[in-house]
């Protein structure tokens, strides 16, 4: 077994993710929880992308290679990859679900599908202490992981976090007294806010980042989870 996937695989998957997650949408009132498909009001596309593929990159660094194939069997796999994995957006919607509830209803979804072949990893111990349970569909593999996930409501909270921190000038202290605050807001109790983090500067944007930044103003600089799906949330700056 081979504990790492190849960078050709793994770049794969992080484009099909990135293509997965909602387009950007002009200004909106925030849907509810349940809505199948929420649109944000005031999105940073390129942040949630980012944080995806991260969230992507660390959960599959666990999976074995896949056996070569040729091209049109790849094709195959890709396509009900997107199948399934829009399926599951469909029927789980970004609500906070723990795994019991997630592994009914992702083989209730698969079965549906008419995918009785494909399995569900639904590792403990990588999810023990997530907020939320959610899933990354592997048409490679041909199974749907659970994964960590922070939840839509902490996401859209994250959101606008971020577009506060370009608004406005805080320092290190301040900004992470602001993520603080708003993910308490958001439900998560005891959050671990910190500076450093992945940089993540929307497309278009570099020079008002590094402008910003040049002042020791601080950004919102993503969410990471750790091998038993505890989150630490970043600020960056200069």
């Amino acid at each position: 077994m081979n504990d790492h996937l190849s960078e050709a695989a793994l770049r794969s998957r992080l484009q099909r993710l990135d293509a997965a997650v909602p387009p950007f949408a002009a200004p909106t009132l925030t849907a509810g929880a349940g809505s199948a498909r929420p649109r944000r009001r005031r999105q940073v596309p390129i942040l949630l992308v980012a944080t995806a593929a991260l969230m992507l990159a660390t959960a599959v660094a666990t999976f074995s290679a896949p056996v070569p194939r040729s091209p049109a069997e790849l094709e195959a796999s890709q396509a009900v990859e997107e199948q399934v994995r829009n399926a599951l957006f469909e029927d789980l919607g970004d609500s906070c679900r723990q795994k019991a509830e997630v592994v009914r209803m992702v083989r209730a979804t698969l079965d549906r599908l008419g995918h009785p072949d494909w399995t569900i990893r639904a590792d403990d111990s990588r999810v023990r202490e997530a907020p939320c349970v959610g899933t990354a569909a592997i048409g490679d593999s041909a199974e749907v992981m659970l994964m960590p996930s922070m939840g839509g409501t902490v996401a859209v909270a994250m959101d606008e976090v971020g577009l506060d921190l370009m608004e406005r000038c805080l320092d290190r202290g301040a900004a992470i007294a602001l993520v603080t605050d708003a993910l308490h807001s958001a439900g998560i109790a005891q959050p671990d806010v910190r500076s450093g983090g992945m940089p993540m500067v929307p497309i278009g944007q570099e020079q008002a980042y590094a402008d910003h930044v040049a002042k020791g103003c601080y950004v919102y600089a993503g969410a990471q989870f750790d091998q038993v799906g505890r989150y630490t949330w970043y600020v960056r700056g200069g």
